[in-house]
């Protein structure tokens, strides 16, 4: 499995707001995508970048939690 996460720092107006995006892959195929504005303003580049980040790793431990308890997990070999 492999995880992405990205931010654009404020460049959402008129609050100057972040984008933050995600994807998912799991053997190369992407599973799973979504870009959202964050819900709060970034004090710089960074903060954006760490807030997509703890977002990315939220969706990675409930997604593991559900592929496991699935018993459809695929690990890496």
């Amino acid at each position: 499995m492999a995880y992405f996460s990205d931010s654009v720092f404020g460049n959402i107006l008129p609050e100057q707001r972040s984008m933050q995006s995600n994807s998912s892959f799991l053997n190369g195929v992407i599973i799973s995508w979504s870009t959202n504005i964050q819900s709060f303003i970034a004090a710089d580049s960074t903060d954006a970048e760490l807030k997509a980040l703890f977002c990315t790793a939220k969706k990675i431990i409930s997604f593991t939690h559900f592929l496991t308890s699935s018993s459809i997990f695929f690990p890496d070999k």
